[in-house]
């Protein structure tokens, strides 16, 4: 049974001023973390991964408002009543399954963090990440987890 929904980093990005390649993200973001919050989550993984290309746009640009943003973005992201944030360090085998899929061949250890996570709190993974994905369909051990993508997710929730 379904408990949630647990984003990936991607779907966040925008909140940071980081484009994604997403038709309606914003606005179906906007919709439904205001009509249906409660059941929907993030990792501090994400968060950081959104910080750390933040950094890297103030890095290449120099423009200071790339870090104001972000820093703004996480105090919000710390008093919403929207998105919960879930912290793998703390979530028993959320690193096993992390790790499993590391040796498994997805080298982006962030990634595998946040599905190890979805797979350890029971929660369906919505992601763009299809080798990430597609690994995830050929494990056994992972039968279990309901991945969607942004418009499989969106017809569902």
């Amino acid at each position: 049974m379904n408990e949630g929904w647990l984003l990936d980093s991607t779907y966040i990005m925008p909140f940071f001023g980081i484009n994604v390649k997403i038709s309606n993200l914003n606005s179906d973001l906007t919709k439904i973390l205001t009509e249906k919050g409660g059941k929907i989550y993030i990792t501090t993984c994400s968060l950081i991964e959104a910080k750390w290309k933040s950094i890297r746009n103030f890095s290449r640009s120099g423009n200071i408002s790339y870090l104001k943003r972000a820093n703004k973005v996480l105090e919000s992201f710390q008093h919403n009543k929207y998105i919960k944030i879930l912290d793998p360090w703390f979530i028993k085998d959320a690193s096993k399954w992390a790790d499993q899929l590391l040796i498994e061949g997805h080298l982006d250890y962030m990634d595998c963090w946040i599905a190890g996570t979805a797979k350890a709190k029971n929660l369906t993974f919505v992601s763009e990440d299809e080798s990430l994905i597609n690994l995830i369909k050929k494990l056994d051990d992972w039968k279990s987890l309901i991945c969607v993508n942004w418009s499989k997710f969106i017809e569902n929730i």
